[in-house]
């Protein structure tokens, strides 16, 4: 599930509060107003272990969704008023679990997401009356959803973040760091090393390339371009071979 914020999730609950109570569909004695206002990301998952969710979404990240007007769809014994959401990222999300985990579908291939208000009931004498309770007054807004919460069989709920992709973490990370922010960095962590390193120019320079190499790489660096020395001035304070 999405959680809504409580901006959001405190003005769908409104709508459901300003219904008559004679029309609120209740069944096994439980509220017919929604109190979780949610979206449902996938239903019918197989898994009963959050992990297996966690290892599918957890480097997503944050989902923008799209409201849309409050409007209904039918079951068995009750109308569903809800409010319409949509956004390619939340499709795409259904769409990597159902492809990732086992589940069963209710309604297989077909998603159509949304936040539930209330349960109405039914009436035959006056079978449209729901709509007297549709409006568009959350139409055209936006909310980022950054977690899902994810309710196990036995009601256990297990609450996964859905992070920044590793790659754009990098990318943001890398483009604050100035050139000796890096050249520090490198310089901090040779001083952290168990094993001593000696640099000089009567020493095997291949010592010196290969950290430079790992320490790109574990900063999602770039390596040098072809002819790096060019560009480069090299101090004459030091005595050089």
């Amino acid at each position: 599930m999405a959680m809504m914020p409580s901006v959001v999730a405190d003005r769908v609950r409104a709508v459901a509060a300003a219904l008559p109570d004679d029309i609120i569909w209740n069944a096994d004695g439980e509220s017919g107003r929604e109190g979780r206002v949610h979206v449902t990301v996938k239903y019918g998952l197989h898994t009963t272990n959050a992990d297996d969710v966690r290892k599918v979404v957890e480097d997503f990240g944050p989902v923008p969704i799209r409201l849309g007007r409050v409007r209904q769809f039918h079951n068995d014994d009750n109308i569903v008023l809800k409010v319409c959401v949509d956004g390619k990222r939340l499709r795409e999300l259904n769409d990597l679990i159902s492809t990732k985990l086992q589940c069963t579908d209710r309604h297989a291939g077909l998603y159509r997401p949304h936040m539930t208000v209330a349960y109405l009931k039914k009436n035959d004498a006056d079978p449209y009356y729901y709509r007297d309770y549709f409006t568009d007054e959350l139409d055209g807004e936006e909310v980022m959803v950054d977690e899902v919460l994810y309710a196990a069989p036995d009601d256990t709920e297990t609450v996964i973040p859905l992070e920044t992709p590793k790659v754009a973490r990098v990318a943001s990370r890398v483009a604050a760091l100035s050139p000796a922010g890096a050249l520090y960095g490198f310089a901090g962590w040779m001083t952290l090393l168990d094993d001593p390193v000696t640099l000089s120019g009567h020493h095997n320079a291949s010592p010196a390339a290969d950290m430079v190499a790992e320490f790109c790489e574990a900063n999602g660096l770039e390596g040098p371009n072809g002819h790096w020395e060019r560009d480069l001035e090299f101090p004459k304070t030091r005595r050089m071979v």
